[in-house]
């Protein structure tokens, strides 16, 4: 029988017949040993061959290893519509399932490695890659959908995901790819190989369920030429749909950390949390400078926020006008002090040190903040709500 392999580089079900040592990838072309799974410079005895599992009427052909550049396209010859289901099968499909209950839906086999590949009658596209994790069997954790060739009819597909999922999907011309990131989950699209894969973290995102299932219905929608029927307030909470600056500038900083997801969640749902070392939340930024900002606050009994930090937009390494940004501030908080880091580069970074705050950092990279008066130690002292509230504020009103 065919042997089931992942591709190392673009992540494709590999599968193929007979003895074959090496085998190329149908989708990228990068050469796979088939004892171990890994990349190879070697020359591929053959080119992998994607039977499909639903297909029963596909049995009668009789694939055998052959030389790359002489075997048939086999993919041609196994996509005839006449043995395929429709994709009204798939978009019946929900994901909060086993492996063994989605393979009983689709009438197909369950081989217990975590993953379901099952193909369908579509114009566009021709197959589905469901995956569990292992330690969240009850739930599908990442899913991909795929095409055999590369076409051309992407395009009304991509317009609706990136009309859903809004600036954080990030086009790549250069490679004709697109990304998406937020709690860490992540969307790749790339269009020569035609594949619109989604993958979750359900170790490190306590939403990931719900988070797949609305890319789920995204991708379901979007394929199915239909734009997505989610209330806004689901697809922004979701999908790291940016906050304003004026309504960080509203967050009581001043609550203590037993009190501060209550605080931080409630007045956005959209922020992801992270119980590591200290209690730490990310929240998306809706501003032309900034892309996100983390705020930490101290775990320990009656601990305070420790700070904030704001960062570049998505894709950038570092601020595009640190000097605006430094002219914003100084109209609230006057003349900073100046470090220089590098003369030549002409590289600095400007401190703040108001009296009702603790230090404002701007840095090319990041701009770093604290709310409170109490410069030392003494974190029980009360954090400063209106000086956190004129910081973000002040940069609230500039950057436009």
């Amino acid at each position: 029988m065919a042997k089931p392999l992942r591709c190392p580089s673009c992540g494709a079900p590999l599968r193929w017949k007979g003895v074959a040592t090496v085998v190329e990838c149908r989708y990228c072309q990068t050469h796979v040993t088939t004892e171990t799974g890994a990349k190879t410079e070697d020359a591929a005895v053959a080119r992998t061959q994607m039977r499909p599992r639903n297909q029963a009427g596909l049995l009668a052909i009789v694939f055998a290893p052959v030389v790359v550049g002489v075997a048939a396209n086999v993919a041609d010859m196994s996509v005839s519509g006449v043995f395929k289901p429709s994709f009204e099968v798939v978009e019946a499909i929900t994901l909060d399932q086993t492996e063994a209950q989605i393979a009983t839906a689709l009438d197909t086999e369950d081989e217990e490695d975590e993953r379901i590949v099952f193909y369908f009658d579509h114009p566009v596209l021709d197959y589905v890659l469901f995956e569990w994790d292992d330690d969240h069997p009850e739930h599908v954790a990442s899913f991909a959908l795929y095409a055999f060739e590369t076409n051309d009819q992407l395009a009304p597909i991509v317009e609706r995901i990136g009309k859903a999922l809004g600036e954080r999907f990030i086009e790549d011309k250069k490679n004709d790819s697109w990304t998406w990131r937020w709690a860490d989950a992540h969307i790749y699209i790339n269009k020569e190989m035609t594949v619109l894969s989604y993958h979750s973290d359900p170790e490190d995102d306590p939403e990931w369920a719900e988070r797949t299932d609305l890319m789920w219905s995204l991708f379901l929608s979007a394929t199915a030429g239909r734009d997505l029927d989610v209330p806004a307030e689901k697809v922004a909470r979701f999908t790291g749909a940016g906050v304003s600056l004026a309504r960080l500038a509203q967050l009581d900083v001043g609550v203590e950390v037993d009190q501060a997801t209550k605080e931080v969640r409630t007045r956005f749902p959209v922020a992801t949390v992270d119980q590591g070392h200290d209690l730490e939340f990310e929240l998306p930024v809706a501003h032309p400078w900034f892309g996100h900002i983390e705020l930490e606050w101290r775990n320990a009994a009656n601990g305070k926020m420790d700070g904030a930090r704001l960062w570049p937009p998505l894709g950038k390494q570092e601020f595009a006008d640190q000097a605006a940004m430094k002219t914003c501030l100084e109209r609230e908080f006057g003349t900073p002090e100046t470090i220089v880091n590098d003369h030549l580069k002409q590289e600095h970074t400007y401190v703040w040190s108001p009296d009702d705050m603790g230090a404002l950092r701007l840095y090319d990279h990041i701009l770093s903040l604290d709310p409170s008066s109490d410069h030392g130690s003494n974190y029980t002292s009360p954090r400063s709500k209106a000086a956190w509230s004129r910081v973000l504020s002040t940069l609230g009103a500039c950057g436009g």
